[in-house]
């Protein structure tokens, strides 16, 4: 049987029953997997990422590639080494006297550099895997807002920073290698990593960016896809954040918003992302493991999709699982009281056996007509598809969306 870390079983309800096996799909991935969590993967954050990304999306599903991983870090390192370059006339390693004008003018040094080697903001790509891979093929013309990346993917240009566009029209021409807010973030704090700079990441909904910390305690945030900086109240004035940003200050919801996060903390969000593109049950089961063990609180978003896996995807099915996603999925509404966090709490119940429970959550959260109620009074849960896609929450959210 699976087991979760400890720190997590405590907070679970004594099981005596055991669960089944867990099945592993990815055949001997899984044990190569688990060489590579123990193996050095480099020095900086996004080094280490993109290490999980390796472990978890490539290795776990039988892909393993050397070519892959070492194409990948020659990219990166040649990226580090070109930032570090273009930063030698601001003395980087003397940052403990800068100003803020000083931080901004490093800051935008960093971004011009990233544009000069051909790394351009492309909102949409989501993993260090894509940023670091081949180039994405050149070709246009003109600047365009949004660039088709084949597969079905699109991405959004952001040239909002006047020392982009030199740059941009080079590479859009010749091939360009894409990143969004997380993996600008990621770049951007490997580069404050190898000087010691002292910044931390910034968590808000569907963003990231990263914060320097000044010596008399006053910060400054730094908005990678923007490259600038961007107070905290101008991203509460926004119309896409002011309603939920509001409702964290108020204590309606605790997701932590606009708060400092560690490299601890972004690796949780990252597992998140990646226990979606592992085919492994049991490679699944490592991922949310390694979540549990970073030692920080998982965000609302996290934990409903880690739980919505637990009790909806059969190869997942046991009674360890299902108490796990139940207290996963009550601390995600105890966070963030959305519907689609209640839809996944009603599932977690019914996968229990608390089918009157689940009932209630149901006519309480969703709606007295919810389609999923005769089920449930009947007996079922959401390992059945259809009933797991009866839930009756609007369209504008999902269990599985990216955070």
């Amino acid at each position: 049987m699976r087991h979760v870390h400890a720190a997590a079983l405590a907070l679970l309800l004594a099981c005596q029953e055991q669960a089944p096996p867990v099945t592993d799909t990815a055949g001997p991935g899984l044990a190569r997997a688990y060489e590579l969590a123990s193996a050095d993967e480099g020095t900086t954050v996004a080094h280490r990422l993109l290490g999980l990304e390796r472990r978890f999306g490539r290795v776990c599903n039988g892909q393993e590639d050397a070519s892959w991983w070492a194409e990948r870090v020659e990219r990166l390192d040649a990226l580090l080494e070109a930032v570090d370059g273009a930063l030698v006339p601001h003395d980087p390693s003397n940052w403990a006297t800068w100003d803020r004008d000083e931080v901004t003018a490093a800051l935008t040094t960093v971004d011009r550099a990233m544009h000069e080697e051909g790394y351009l903001v492309c909102i949409g790509i989501g993993y260090l895997g894509r940023t670091f891979g081949p180039a994405v093929a050149g070709g246009l013309d003109a600047i365009p807002t949004r660039i088709e990346l084949g597969s079905k993917r699109t991405c959004d240009v952001d040239l909002s920073a006047e020392h982009r566009g030199e740059a941009a029209r080079k590479h859009l021409s010749e091939g360009f290698h894409p990143y969004d807010c997380d993996l600008g973030s990621h770049i951007v704090m490997s580069v404050a990593e190898r000087w010691g700079w002292p910044m931390t990441f910034v968590h808000i909904p569907g963003h990231m960016f990263v914060r320097w910390h000044f010596a008399d305690g006053s910060t400054m945030n730094w908005d990678t896809n923007k490259g600038r900086s961007v107070s905290d109240d101008e991203y509460r004035r926004n119309k896409g954040w002011k309603h939920v940003l509001e409702r964290e200050d108020l204590g309606y919801t605790r997701n932590g918003w606009l708060e400092d996060e560690d490299e601890a903390s972004i690796r949780g969000w990252y597992l998140t992302w990646l226990f979606s593109r592992t085919d492994s049950a049991a490679c699944k089961l490592d991922a949310l493991d390694m979540a549990l063990d970073t030692g920080r609180p998982l965000p609302a978003t996290s934990q409903n999709r880690f739980a919505w896996a637990l009790v909806t995807r059969p190869a997942l099915r046991s009674p360890d699982n299902h108490r796990m996603a139940l207290t996963l999925a009550e601390d995600a509404v105890r966070k963030d009281p959305q519907c689609h966090y209640w839809d996944t709490l009603s599932c977690a119940l019914a996968a229990n056996g608390r089918h009157a429970e689940a009932v209630a959550v149901e006519i309480a959260h969703i709606s007295p007509d919810s389609p999923r109620i005769p089920y449930f009074q009947a007996g079922m849960d959401c390992f059945e598809p259809f009933v797991a896609q009866e839930g009756g929450c609007p369209k504008s959210g999902t269990h599985d969306s990216r955070p």
